[in-house]
């Protein structure tokens, strides 16, 4: 039995980060046992059987979390250690310098791009990221394997210096969960769900467009930490039109609600390389499919193509189209879902497209 070690420091919630607990899962079908070190409480229970073993390191300081995880990691009889973020990465690089016999593999999930580092007056950052990009490269250099998403956003990671010999490209996804519902939930209307951050980067021209929604039942559901959000909820702002909720959903939750609605929205006010690169690692997105409902996306690279091809839904220019794009996904519902349907286990179920990486690991 292969002892494993994921790492992830971001303390979100396990259930926003589907490729974590998926991998374990899918590690412990081929008889691993799966440790996971993170920041992040188990907010479903229902994803505790995914580890045999939960860690919690308490975020107190760059240099308390890498001394706890290098000892953690040091003290443990440990085959495999799987990085996912490169906070996870800079956590693990002295354990990986100093355990040789124990295999390393980064997971990338983030690209750490320069974003505002070279503004006047960041030296600190500047200093921060280089020291984040040099430890990043060092752990890289001792992996086994690379996983990132897609070409794109492969050939993004090279952008920042890092490559791998050995990388696997498996989509920010999930598996299957539709019934495929083929009609609308009610009445001929068309519901829409923006899920995700609801932070000024990420929904600041969502929230300046609202007053041209008037006509669509709008949904934003997810988390603010910037409290950009909180004086549209507390009745200032224009939207009447639209329903912000702010409930920590659990991971079941989050799909119940997905279901509920008939489209999803996946739009980005921000504009790093990580979010002009999003490709297939838009986590809202997949949700979205996976729960059988056809999309409108902004015309990135990647995600664009993938909607254009698959005909998965809208591919949108503007905000200024979202209302002809609803009323188009209303009126060809079925050929949409049923397009989902067909393409989604295929190219996207995490468990399929997962297993020439799960089936390295075994052979480690």
């Amino acid at each position: 039995m292969k002892n494993v070690v994921l790492l992830l420091a971001d303390s979100r919630g396990m259930s926003t980060f589907p490729p974590v607990f998926q991998c374990a899962r899918e590690l412990k079908k081929i008889g691993c046992r799966v440790a996971v070190i993170t920041s992040s409480e188990i907010d479903d229970q229902n994803l505790k059987e995914n580890f045999d073993e939960y860690v919690i390191v308490n975020k107190k300081s760059f240099t308390y979390e890498l001394i706890f995880i290098t000892k953690e990691l040091l003290k443990r009889k440990t085959d495999i250690v799987i990085a996912f973020e490169p906070r996870d990465a800079k956590n693990a690089v002295i354990a990986a310098m100093m355990k040789r016999r124990c295999k390393y593999v980064y997971y990338n999930l983030e690209v750490l791009d320069e974003e505002n580092v070279d503004a006047p007056g960041n030296m600190i950052r500047k200093i921060k990221f280089a020291l984040f990009r040099k430890m990043e490269s060092m752990f890289l250099a001792r992996c086994s394997c690379m996983v990132i998403q897609d070409e794109i956003r492969m050939e993004l990671a090279k952008k920042y210096n890092l490559s791998h010999g050995n990388t696997f490209l498996i989509p920010n996804s999930y598996n299957y969960l539709s019934c495929n519902h083929s009609e609308i939930n009610e009445n001929n209307t068309c519901s829409v769900l923006y899920s995700g951050s609801l932070e000024e980067w990420s929904v600041k021209s969502l929230i300046e467009h609202a007053t041209r929604f008037e006509q669509l039942s709008l949904t934003l559901s997810g988390w603010s930490r910037d409290g950009f959000i909180n004086k549209y909820i507390s009745g200032a702002g224009v939207l009447n039109n639209i329903k912000i909720n702010l409930i920590k959903y659990t991971f079941t939750d989050y799909i119940e609600v997905v279901k509920k609605h008939d489209i999803g929205l996946v739009w980005y006010s921000g504009k790093t390389d990580n979010i002009r690169y999003i490709s297939r690692s838009s986590g809202k997105y997949f949700m979205y499919l996976s729960c059988g409902k056809p999309v409108i996306v902004q015309n990135l690279p990647g995600i664009a193509d993938d909607v254009n091809k698959y005909k998965l839904g809208v591919v949108i220019e503007s905000l200024d189209e979202l209302n002809e794009a609803v009323d188009h996904i209303r009126q060809n519902y079925a050929f949409y879902s049923d397009n989902i349907a067909k393409h989604y286990p295929a190219i996207y179920a995490y468990d399929a497209v997962s297993k020439p990486f799960v089936g390295f690991i075994a052979g480690l």
